[in-house]
């Protein structure tokens, strides 16, 4: 059996008042099944963060990122960075508005990070 594709995920919520408010994303599922070597993207790190103007993705693996995606707490995709194999990628920010985001940091291979970044 195969869980592999895309899938919705819609989660709703309800307070004390009967507001109700809700938020869908998009859910990849890809297996990936293999004797091949992939790099795992746990090592990467972001700073400064909290930052202003650009922050760095320290990349000590040297694998290729391909996108860095930044979404907002609301999980709409606000800008979409291009990468590069550099050991440190500079990302500009300085068009994003003061909030805390989630960044998806997308390698070439399939890896993928996920990570918090507080813009001031």
């Amino acid at each position: 059996m195969t869980f592999n594709g895309t899938y919705t995920i819609t989660l709703t919520a309800t307070d004390a008042f009967g507001n109700e408010s809700s938020c869908s994303f998009e859910l990849t599922v890809d297996t990936i099944l293999g004797v091949e070597d992939r790099v795992d993207f746990a090592s990467l790190t972001m700073c400064p963060n909290p930052a202003k103007g650009v922050f760095y993705i320290d990349n000590p693996t040297g694998a290729l990122i391909v996108k860095v995606n930044f979404y907002s707490m609301q999980g709409q995709l606000v800008r979409e960075a291009q990468g590069d194999d550099a050991p440190a990628l500079k990302v500009d920010i300085s068009n994003l508005a003061s909030s805390v985001y989630i960044v998806r940091i997308i390698g070439a291979n399939g890896q993928e990070s996920w990570k918090q970044l507080i813009v001031e």
